[in-house]
Order: C-alpha cells, then structure tokens, then sequence
C-alpha cells in the first residue's frame, strides 16, 4: 500500500479504535522496563517491543551502570528524544555482511478502515556508523511479518518514510520521520527498518568525529526513539512539515558597501564592519574579504586594540544543524574563520574574541518590507566590536 496525503479535511467521530490524539503506539519512547537489562539485544526489556528478526534490535537506558548501553555506548552517543531510554537497531551492511534487526510492536487497538492516522517516530544516526542511508521506514500490518532472516531482513511495503526518503546523516540530535496513513482495516502491528533491498538503498559515507575512538561499523546503525501513531481528525493535524531546505534556501547573498573616513577612531572603523554569507557557508565573499583587510590593516596598526567576532545564522540553518552535520554550530564556525584568517597574519589569537550568536534577527539591517530570502541573507553575518 503506498502512502496516501490527503488535502481535504475529513471529520470523524470516536470510536473504540482510539480516541483522536491518543498514541496506540505501547511504549513508544520504550520508559517501561521489565527486569533487568545487562547488555546489547534485549530490546525485549522494553514493554510491547519485541525484534522483529533473529537479529536482536537493542535498547539504551540512561540509569544503567552497563557502559555499552547507556547514553554513551557501544555504538555512539545520544541523549534520548522523550524521557529516558530509546531503542537502536541495523538499517544497513555494506554487502549485507551483517544482520539487519528491526523494531516491532502489536498495537494497541486495530485500525478502523478508512480512518487518518498520524505517524511519526524519530531517528538519529550512531557515531560510530560507518555508512548513513535512507529507506529507514515504518510498516502497518494486519499480521505480524517478523522473520527469522539474519542479513537481508523483511521484505515488505513500508506505508511510512520520510517525504523524499533521504539519507539521514546527523549524528546528533533527533530528525523526524513523519507521515499520515489512511488505514485499510484491521491493521494491528507496526515494524521499524529498512524494507528495501541494499541495491536501493542510497549511501553515504560517515566520518568518526573526534571524540569517537574504535574501528567503526561497516554498517548504518541508528537510535529510534519516540514513536507515535495517532487517529487525527484533520490531516493538518498532524505536523509532517516540509523541510525548510525546500522552502527557505536560496543563493542570495546580501551586501552592503561600508564607508569610512579619517575621522573615525580605529575601533569606530572595525565596529563599522559586517560580513555576509551564503547560505550554508563560512566562506568569505570579496566584499568580506575587503572588511577584513581593513580590520587587519587597523589591528596591524594598533597592537593594544581586541575585537569581539560574533558569527550569527539564519533560522532555516538552524533547522538544518538536526539533519546536516555541516549546518552544527555555523555561527560559530564563521567567527572562528574569521580569527584563523587573522592568525595567519600575524594576529595573536589572544586579541580576538568569537561569540556564537546564533539565529538572532539583524535589526539593524531588517526591514518589515524585507522578502523572506532577504531576511535570511542578511541574519547569515559576522559583526565586530573593537576594544
């Protein structure tokens, strides 16, 4: 069954099928824990779960004395999306050398046919993966389709990915998976996984950060927390957002040509200067560049003189910085390139100061006229303060 979006709002009554709003998803951020749990696989601790093939999928607590299971583990490092604990499972091998594992659950009531449903849950990939991948999906089924495959995994339909199936690369922070499903009737399990055979799953290649130590996995491992499955009255209601890489990203570059003069006192001249980006990017543009020489030349000609860098963003990179490891900290990036620049020539790194200003709105330059691309262009800066 393919997923099905429907535009027009559709108005439903309740039934014992659930109430709207209400999760029919047990356990979905996996708090409720039977026994105890002393190592990877036993993602059967956790009530309502069980692995859906011989692959066991694993679960991560953050009160466990058990160091390959806690927020820091065996595969990487995460603090859970809800509560405390979140599961992880193999999405992919490169070869199929190793066994895919997958989560499964029975609802907790069958789904009415015709019905709208709200599904989300949410995915962060493990440091230590080698590989990130796409197809991580999530199937509803009227039986359960557990297998007892160790490599290839289940072949099935998955009713839920994300809009554009795409790779899912962060290794920190927690990127949603989200759709509505129109049930057939009688649906009473979902599974989570990759559904797909490798020859259509679409890789890329993960670099170990450096605080990560060990031979990473030839694998895509990823951490699932947060899973939902809502009866909803109107498809609006469910908040499947498209990704503001579709919406807000654009080329545009704001510039604008800062003038001095002999008056002005060395500081009064750096705090004059501001520096603009593309989206995305610590790169100087020339008129950057330009602003940055005189910096220079004034800091050059007065060694008792310290600036402040502050980088800022725009809230679309913000947004971005959940899905795309270049996006993390880019305010902070672009000031830090700024000092590195000045190093370079001779600047001590001692007389410069970087702050990460994050999304902050540049009122200065802001006007309520502005289109939105404007807007953002001109939030996407680096401002100065001598001292």
């Amino acid at each position: 069954m393919k997923l099905l979006l429907i535009a027009a709002p559709l108005f439903f009554g309740s039934f014992i099928y659930g109430q709207d709003g209400d999760n029919l998803v047990e356990n979905g951020s996996f708090e409720t824990v039977t026994g105890k749990v002393k190592g990877l696989g036993q993602i059967e601790a956790a009530t309502g779960w069980v692995a859906g093939s011989k692959a066991k999928a694993d679960l991560f607590l953050s009160e466990t004395k058990v160091l390959t299971i806690g927020k820091t583990n065996s595969f990487g490092k995460e603090d859970p999306k809800e509560g405390s604990n979140y599961a992880g499972i193999t999405i992919y091998s490169h070869g199929d050398k190793a066994a895919r594992s997958y989560l499964s659950s029975k609802l907790t009531t069958p789904l009415k046919k015709g019905m709208h449903y709200c599904v989300t849950f949410w995915v962060s990939l493990a440091e230590m993966s080698k590989y990130a991948t796409n197809q991580i999906g999530l199937n509803v089924s009227k039986s359960s389709i557990a297998t007892g495959d160790d490599v290839k995994g289940i072949s099935a339909e998955p009713q839920v990915l994300d809009y554009n199936n795409k790779i899912f690369n962060a290794t920190f922070g927690w990127s949603k998976v989200c759709a509505v499903f129109v049930a057939q009737g009688g649906e009473k399990y979902i599974t989570i996984g990759n559904f797909a055979k490798n020859d259509a799953v679409k890789t890329e290649r993960n670099k170990l950060t450096n605080d990560m130590k060990g031979t990473p996995l030839a694998s895509g491992y990823y951490f699932i927390d947060d899973i939902s499955l809502k009866l909803i009255t109107e498809d609006k209601d469910c908040d499947c957002s498209i990704p503001v890489e579709t919406s807000t990203v654009t080329s545009t570059i704001y510039q604008k040509v800062v003038t001095v003069n002999d008056k002005m006192t060395p500081q009064q001249k750096i705090d004059a200067q501001l520096m603009f980006y593309a989206h995305g990017k610590d790169k100087f543009t020339a008129q950057g560049q330009a602003s940055l020489d005189l910096i220079l030349k004034e800091m050059q000609a007065n060694p008792t003189v310290k600036i402040t860098v502050t980088g800022y963003t725009d809230k679309s990179e913000v947004e971005l910085a959940g899905v795309k490891v270049a996006y993390a900290e880019l305010g902070k990036k672009r000031a830090e390139a700024v000092k590195s620049y000045l190093a370079t020539k001779g600047i001590d790194k001692t007389r410069v100061t970087t702050v990460d200003g994050g999304d902050s709105d540049n009122k200065k330059e802001g006007k309520d006229t502005d289109k939105e691309d404007i807007k953002f262009a001109k939030n996407r800066r680096v401002t100065f303060k001598a001292i």
